[in-house]
């Protein structure tokens, strides 16, 4: 009997755990998509938002952002943001260690203007 409610107990503290664990990484997942929409906001305000950007295309983890005025791109944020560029022209190629394509996407949907 005593055993019982000892097995019952462990499934219990198991059942615990394993919803904490998996609550936690929910919040994580949540947290991590806010930092990364704020820091494709951030690139956007540095290629000089929606009036400047003319075109956007990808190749491998590079992005091409076609700008009117090269002027209006604030270099200072892209350092901050540890995102090497080249220029040439009127055309940045930006070098984008990680989700290359989701933020391809964002600045090819917003060019127009943010939502």
């Amino acid at each position: 009997m005593d055993y019982g409610f000892i097995a019952i107990g462990i499934v219990v503290l198991v059942l615990i755990v394993f919803f904490t664990i998996k609550l936690s990484k929910k919040q994580k997942n949540k947290n991590k998509q806010v930092a990364l929409v704020s820091t494709y906001e951030a690139l956007f305000d540095a290629l000089g938002r929606r009036e400047n950007i003319l075109d956007v295309s990808i190749e491998h983890k590079r992005l091409k952002v076609k700008v009117k005025d090269i002027k209006s791109v604030k270099t200072n944020i892209l350092k901050e943001l540890e995102i090497p560029a080249v220029l040439t022209d009127n055309e940045l190629k930006l070098l984008v260690k990680e989700n290359a394509e989701e933020i391809f996407n964002f600045l090819k949907n917003n060019k127009g203007g943010l939502k």
